[in-house]
């Protein structure tokens, strides 16, 4: 089978948000793939070996020159010292410049030329689309769509439509309907949507008569790696980025300990915060009030896979105010799978809608919380049994045997893209 994929970002097998297609097509069996990339630097994966790239610079060219966007790379020409991931521009930051960038996807000009004789070259059977729906992508789907006339599968694991937006900002407002009126095109083009909340699933049925189905990242899931004693005191770890509020979540959680440690006269808990975002002062100052909560700064992947073995609990948290969590309720965090599949206890702290709350929670496989009563309850629960944190973690475990290995995931993915390619 041949699959060809189209991505936000360059491919690479180490970062964020496309390691996640490492994790799902890596050693998956009689595939070949290329892709598309729609970011600068080179890619730096063993899962294919020839792509199309498009960027915005390209874009903004063609616009103003006869010079048109895209060309073939192909890894295995790429020196070594350039083998190297390319970031997004941050100045594409606030509304304006995310406009600027819709209107350089939709009226800058394709190479036509070298992307039909690349998808000619390659001959998909399938092409498979990772991305958050914006009009840079949704154009670019249904270019190709219409070169190629085969099936077209896509994920997403955002509110890409914005079914909760709500803004008074008009720049936003008007950036909003312009997208929507993009995607409303294009997922009349698609063939399935993988989504990773059953929320979202229901509102593209709904709305738009969407095939969906639900997908997560693989996870590494084996009984050795359970951990058979608890520590004393309790450790609880968060390793991610304080923003939408998840600060305040941690707050909320350190407060909980801090009484509850306090109530019982010595220290049954302790939580450790291990970020990349910038410590500020207002961070410190936070998190300083706690005696038993530590704010650190991040560490490397090996050494937080060190910590990670030694923790009791890993947390997973999103911001509790409305806004927030919105924003974030359709969001299946990939760390996620990482906490359930490393034979700790996952504690999740969000708002009950939230998709992975409400996947661990229909699942029973972790302590689940949405405000600050709750939290201590678990707390209180856990002191009284220790032995549950080790049966939540094992629950996990063998649920993500079943449902969340290589293996699985994979055969399903093929099923899936067989049957359509079928026209099942």
């Amino acid at each position: 089978m041949k699959i060809l994929m189209i991505m936000d970002e360059m491919w690479n097998d180490e970062t964020h948000p496309n390691n996640i297609m490492t994790n799902w097509f890596s050693r998956m069996e009689n595939v070949e793939i290329a892709a598309i990339c729609c970011s600068p630097g080179y890619p730096a994966t063993a899962c294919c070996d020839n792509f199309f790239q498009i960027t915005d610079s390209m874009m903004i060219k063609s616009m103003f020159s006869s010079a048109k966007a895209g060309r073939k790379i192909n890894s295995l020409n790429i020196p070594e010292s350039k083998n190297f991931y390319g970031k997004k521009r941050r100045w594409f930051s606030n509304e304006l410049f995310r406009i600027f960038r819709s209107i350089i996807w939709r009226f800058g000009h394709y190479d036509l030329v070298e992307l039909k004789k690349f998808l000619s070259d390659f001959s998909p059977d399938i092409i498979f689309s990772t991305r958050r729906g914006c009009i840079k992508i949704a154009r670019l789907e249904m270019t190709i769509r219409n070169i190629c006339n085969i099936p077209m599968v896509v994920y997403t694991g955002d509110d890409e439509y914005s079914f909760q937006y709500k803004s008074i900002n008009p720049l936003a407002l008007f950036h909003l309907w312009w997208t929507r009126r993009w995607l409303k095109k294009a997922y009349k083009r698609y063939d399935m949507l993988y989504c990773s909340s059953y929320d979202q699933m229901a509102k593209f049925e709904d709305k738009f008569g969407l095939k969906t189905k639900f997908l997560v990242k693989v996870g590494d899931f084996n009984l050795s790696n359970l951990h058979l004693k608890s520590n004393h005191p309790i450790e609880i770890v968060y390793a991610g980025k304080l923003y939408c509020n998840r600060y305040k979540t941690l707050k909320l959680l350190g407060e909980a300990i801090q009484d509850f440690n306090k109530n019982i006269g010595f220290s049954a808990y302790k939580l450790d915060v291990y970020t990349s975002d910038y410590l500020n002062k207002k961070y410190i100052r936070i998190f300083s009030k706690f005696e038993s909560c530590f704010l650190n700064k991040a560490v490397s992947p090996n050494t937080l896979k060190d910590i990670y073995n030694n923790a009791d609990i890993l947390l997973h948290v999103e911001g509790l105010d409305r806004k927030n969590s919105r924003i974030t309720s359709y969001s299946f965090s990939t760390k996620l799978i990482d906490c359930l599949s490393n034979g700790s206890a996952t504690m999740i702290i969000s708002k009950p809608y939230h998709s992975a709350y409400q996947y661990c929670k229909t699942n029973n496989i972790a302590f689940c919380a949405s405000n600050k009563d709750e939290i201590k309850r678990i707390l209180l629960s856990l002191y009284n049994n220790d032995a549950s944190i080790f049966e939540t973690a094992k629950k996990a475990m063998l649920f993500g045997i079943k449902n969340n290995s290589r293996s699985i995931i994979q055969k399903n993915i093929l099923e899936d893209f067989t049957h359509i390619i079928k026209g099942n």
